[in-house]
């Protein structure tokens, strides 16, 4: 099988990984697995849900934020127990690829929200929502701007330990291929700042740590 995204558990004893399974009758191709941080004791984790990509344990509690595809119903993200239980959010990313996140606390959720059609421009537009924990509120932050040569795909996006700022990567500029530029963004007052033009696409971010 082929397993992507890892993430730990609070304590660093186990991570959960979405991996690519062989076909089997009546199974989700994409699955979600436990596993101890010595690699031992594989376990999936069986939900009433089809394919499952994307998890993100929490960052204090055991529990498991991922994109689920059931099948007849559109994406959704999904909050899941290590005993099987599970809650869908009411979030609607409109289409996989949402890369839902909890920020560094736990009290927030970020996810992508793809534009099916595209903008003015003729390239696909995404926005970037955050809804707390809670669900009581739920708002796009980062949104593009329409018009003639705008456009934003977000590739990638990683939270800051600060809770406040998120780093992206943005491919529209490159056509979706191979290249992106780096932004830094503020939550609250919505100001964005260019770090890096013309990265490798799949590179990955990382921010200072608090002192």
């Amino acid at each position: 099988c082929e397993l992507e995204l890892p993430s730990f558990a609070p304590d660093g004893s186990k991570m959960v990984v979405a991996a690519g399974m062989p076909a089997e009758v009546g199974k989700p191709w994409q699955r979600l697995f436990t596993v101890t941080s010595d690699g031992r004791d594989l376990a999936e984790l069986s939900f009433p849900i089809g394919d499952a990509i994307w998890p993100k344990w929490h960052p204090l509690r055991n529990e498991i934020l991922f994109e689920g595809v059931l099948e007849g119903e559109a994406v959704g993200l999904y909050v899941a127990s290590l005993d099987g239980s599970m809650r869908r959010l009411g979030a609607n990313p409109n289409e996989s690829g949402s890369l839902p996140t909890w920020s560094p606390d736990g009290t927030m959720i970020a996810y992508v929200v793809g534009d099916s059609e595209p903008g003015p421009s003729g390239r696909p537009l995404d926005s970037l929502q955050v809804a707390t924990a809670d669900e009581d509120a739920d708002e796009a932050v980062l949104i593009p701007e329409v018009g003639s040569d705008t456009g934003l795909r977000i590739y990638r996006y990683y939270w800051a330990p600060d809770g406040r700022h998120i780093a992206y990567a943005d491919r529209t500029k490159y056509g979706g291929f191979l290249k992106a530029d780096v932004f830094a963004f503020d939550i609250c007052d919505g100001q964005t700042r260019m770090v890096v033009e013309e990265v490798d696409m799949h590179t990955d971010l990382s921010w200072r740590p608090l002192p």
